[in-house]
């Protein structure tokens, strides 16, 4: 049973990562887009576009840690869910043995 648990905390752990490294290529991506488009607009290659609705670099910052904590907040909460199943599994496992244990000595008598 320790087997499957520590298996299943593995492989939480290591999709949580995936999806963080995705959400970080994702930012870099459009940190790599915006500069691209501020060298073109250096050369005068572009239009100055209006940035009414771009977030500051700090709000961006602020929603990328505000998502990260939610992130992180689900993920303890699955966990303390797998956690307490197994602990209400442990629980009946032993009642059954006991009663199992019971049984037999009852039966051999």
């Amino acid at each position: 049973m320790s087997t499957n648990l520590i298996e299943t905390v593995e492989k939480m752990n290591a999709q949580g990562l995936e999806a963080l490294k995705a959400a970080q290529q994702q930012n870099l991506e459009a940190f790599t887009s915006l500069l691209d488009i501020s060298e073109k607009l250096a050369q005068g290659k572009v239009e100055v576009p209006s940035l009414d609705g771009v977030p500051t670099p700090s709000q961006v910052v602020e929603m990328t840690f505000d998502a990260a904590g939610k992130f992180l907040e689900l993920r303890k909460s699955y966990a303390l869910q797998i956690a307490e199943l197994m602990v209400a599994t442990q629980k009946q496992a032993v009642e059954a043995a006991k009663h199992a244990t019971k049984r037999a000595t009852e039966f051999s008598k």
